[in-house]
């Protein structure tokens, strides 16, 4: 994990932004919870949603309860406001 507070937050913007991953995450944040659900409503076949949620896992954007996933808020607000002047 990176410490640099500037590069964390250009490093999760990245991450969610890239291929496929802003569609799953936006799918989580919009209420999917299961990866079927994920799937369905980001239009990402679920093999490749698996391989993005795992990736938004690893990172700290999403977790995982039991077969649900949820947007976890304190990376991304700790990310901004390590951009904030």
């Amino acid at each position: 994990m990176i410490s640099d507070p500037a590069a964390r937050a250009a490093e999760l913007l990245a991450l969610v932004v890239g291929a496929d991953r802003l569609e799953v995450f936006a799918a989580i944040a919009l209420g999917a919870r299961t990866s079927e659900q994920i799937s369905e409503r980001s239009g990402v076949d679920l093999k490749r949603t698996w391989q993005c949620l795992r990736r938004l896992e690893n990172t700290g954007v999403i977790a995982r309860s039991g077969d649900e996933w949820v947007v976890e808020l304190t990376e991304l607000r700790d990310a901004a406001r390590a951009g904030l002047p």
